[in-house]
């Protein structure tokens, strides 16, 4: 989450307003599309894009679960740090996020 916020105030600073065609994961790396404004200058755009990648490449080595830096390699397309070792978790994604102070009893069972 820390990736896309960060990503997100930088390409405000640099687009102005954009419109998010999608956001996701897909094999462990960030998918991150979007549209440009009308106006906007064409070295901008490039610039967007280039900060757009790097964010795509800190995602592979940034632990799905608690955001830490993890040196070792992606892995059946995700990422996890030691503390969090790659097994199947029954969950989207193999998280649900939630708002500080949750204590997790208002996930549904079907996610426990």
């Amino acid at each position: 989450m820390r990736i896309v916020n960060h990503l997100h105030a930088d390409l405000v600073a640099l687009l102005g307003d954009y419109g998010l065609v999608r956001a996701g994961t897909k094999l462990a790396s960030l998918r991150y599309v979007v549209s440009y404004p009308a106006d906007a200058d064409p070295e901008v755009c490039v610039a967007a894009d280039a900060r757009i990648a790097a964010a795509k490449t800190e995602s592979l080595t940034t632990c799905d679960l608690c955001g830490v830096h993890v040196d070792n390699s992606v892995s059946f397309g995700v990422v996890r740090c030691e503390r969090h070792p790659q097994e199947y978790v029954n969950t989207p994604n193999g998280a649900i996020a939630r708002p500080p102070g949750s204590t997790g009893d208002d996930v549904p069972s079907s996610l426990a």
